[in-house]
C-alpha cells in the first residue's frame, strides 16, 4: 500500500460507536491545541514572510505619528479657540451672534474628540508593534488587526449617535406635545 487507496469502512455507516465522555473531552482538548498551535505557525510565518527592516519601520511609524499629530492639532484648536462659544451657547444658551456654521464645528469637534483618542492610542501601539518592534511591512496585517481592535468601539460610537439623535428627534417632536398635556394650556 502506498498510502494513497481508499479504505473501506468497517461498518455499513450505520453502526453507533460508544465513546466515553472522559475520551471525547480528551479528543477535544487535542483538537483546539493543535488548531491553536497551527494558528499561531501560520501567523508566525506570515509575519516571517513580510518581516521587513528597521529602517523602514521607523518612518512609517513616524508618519503616522505626524498624521494623527494634525488631526489633534485641529480638533484641539477648535475646542480650546471655541470654548467661549460652547460655553454661551452649551450652557448659557445664548443663540443670538452665534454662527450655526461655528456650533456645528464644535459639535463636531466635541464628539470626535473620544473616538479619535481611542483610535489614536489602539492605532500607535499597533502601528509600533508592527512597524517598529515586529518590523511587518504588510498593510494588510495591520488594517485587519486595526480593525479588529477599532470595531467594537467604533460599533458603539456609531449606535449612541444614532440612538442620541432619535431620542432628540423624538423629544422634539413629542416635547411640545407632553408640555402642552401637562401645563393644560
Amino acid at each position: 500500500m502506498s498510502g494513497q487507496e481508499d479504505i473501506p469502512s468497517a461498518s455499513d455507516g450505520r453502526t453507533m460507536v460508544v465513546v466515553s465522555h472522559l475520551c471525547r473531552a480528551a479528543l477535544l482538548d487535542t483538537l483546539i491545541i493543535y488548531q491553536e498551535k497551527a494558528k499561531e505557525r501560520a501567523e508566525r510565518r506570515i509575519d516571517v514572510k513580510y518581516r521587513g527592516r528597521l529602517l523602514t519601520g521607523l518612518p512609517a511609524f513616524g508618519f503616522y505619528v505626524i498624521i494623527f499629530a494634525t488631526m489633534w492639532f485641529y480638533v484641539l484648536r477648535i475646542l480650546i479657540d471655541n470654548s467661549d462659544l460652547a460655553w454661551r451657547f452649551l450652557i448659557l444658551h445664548e443663540y443670538e451672534g452665534i454662527s450655526w456654521v461655528d456650533v456645528v464645528t464644535q459639535q463636531f469637534a466635541m464628539f470626535s474628540a473620544l473616538p479619535l483618542l481611542m483610535i489614536t492610542i489602539t492605532s500607535l501601539a499597533t502601528f509600533w508593534q508592527f512597524l517598529v518592534r515586529s518590523p511587518v511591512e504588510s498593510d494588510q496585517r495591520i488594517i485587519e488587526v486595526l480593525w479588529r481592535r477599532n470595531r467594537w468601539f467604533l460599533g458603539f460610537w456609531c449606535v449612541s449617535i444614532v440612538f442620541a439623535i432619535i431620542v432628540n428627534l423624538y423629544s422634539a417632536l413629542v416635547g411640545p406635545a407632553v408640555e402642552h398635556i401637562v401645563s393644560g394650556k
